[in-house]
């Protein structure tokens, strides 16, 4: 029971470090979009957030060298469903932002930003 309720609270603690990092990255390119407000280029959308979510990765291992989950099996079974969470509660949430973005295209930003940062995360954390 104990190993259950770890795992919970290791998998909770690294979805809420993502969807906080996934929100800021939001604001900090809806920022810098603002000016620019013509239609989006996707393809740079996804390089941008992939960009991001490797640059955040790279801070986070800065900032907290370690891993935040112990167990190897546990940091794959991490790296194969955080972005997953991420990225529904990033299309979760789109509708009460009123953006024109489609679900779906919401969604894969979020996914590629919290894979790329977690692959960093997994890869390269001491």
């Amino acid at each position: 029971m104990e190993i259950i309720f770890e795992f919970v609270l290791e998998f909770l603690g690294e979805l809420l470090f993502e969807l906080a990092a996934q929100l800021l990255a939001e604001l900090g390119l809806a920022t810098l979009a603002a000016p620019f407000e013509k239609k989006p280029n996707s393809v740079l959308a996804i390089l941008a957030y992939i960009c991001f979510g490797a640059a955040l990765g790279a801070v986070s291992i800065a900032i907290w060298p370690g891993h935040i989950v112990a167990d190897p099996t546990r940091r794959l079974v991490n790296l194969a469903l955080t972005p997953i969470a991420v990225g529904l509660s990033a299309a979760a949430i789109q509708p009460w932002r009123k953006l024109a973005t489609p679900t779906i295209q919401v969604f894969a930003q979020a996914y590629l930003f919290a894979l790329t940062l977690a692959g960093v995360r997994y890869f390269w954390a001491a």
